[in-house]
């Protein structure tokens, strides 16, 4: 019968899809994959970028702090183990650190008119941390002019002032990514 026939050929004949073929989501999961490679690299670059700048506010805030502390007490916020005058002074990692507290008002032994030299950064108690340091948590390395001579030097780089603030940058290993306060 007539009718037999074509329900038949109804039911074999191809019916359009609604969903998505196997072939067309492979193409589809390939671009995502490809658009991901050419876009990772560009991100971290980015990242270390804004991590870079961070770091070069973060040594010239601490910079500043150190030469207002300077201009309100007449003297460097060196700790009190450490004589006035003796010469140029380095602090690293936990000693740094403190350096940071006087200029924060935290230690008010060395900050008696408990001036607020230095501010947090944002989302942060205390703590300015180099993201570059050795188990990320370190701190910069701060020099001070401790002879007033108006001179502090710091590994190769030598400048005029009362302060260099420091991270290694990066690349540690990398001279030409370090960052210094001025």
């Amino acid at each position: 019968s007539p009718n037999g026939l074509s329900s038949i050929a109804h039911c074999l004949s191809p019916r359009p899809s609604s969903g998505f073929t196997l072939v067309e989501l492979l193409v589809v999961i390939g671009i995502i994959a490809l658009l991901a490679a050419i876009l990772l690299p560009a991100m971290n670059a980015a990242f270390t970028k804004a991590e870079k700048s961070q770091a070069q506010v973060e040594v010239r805030s601490i910079a500043a702090a150190i030469q207002a502390y300077n201009n309100e007490y007449g003297k460097m916020p060196a700790l009190a183990n450490n004589q006035h005058g003796v010469g140029d002074i380095t602090y690293e990692t936990d000693k740094s650190q403190q350096v940071i507290e006087i200029l924060q008002a935290v230690n008010t032994n060395l900050n008696p008119r408990k001036i607020a030299f230095l501010d947090a950064p944002q989302g942060s108690s205390t703590n300015f941390v180099d993201p570059w340091s050795e188990g990320g948590d370190g701190q910069y390395v701060i020099v001070l002019d401790n002879n007033y001579d108006n001179q502090v030097s710091y590994k190769t780089k030598s400048t005029r002032g009362v302060t260099i603030v420091y991270s290694a940058g990066p690349k540690r290993s990398d001279p030409e990514d370090d960052i210094y306060s001025f």
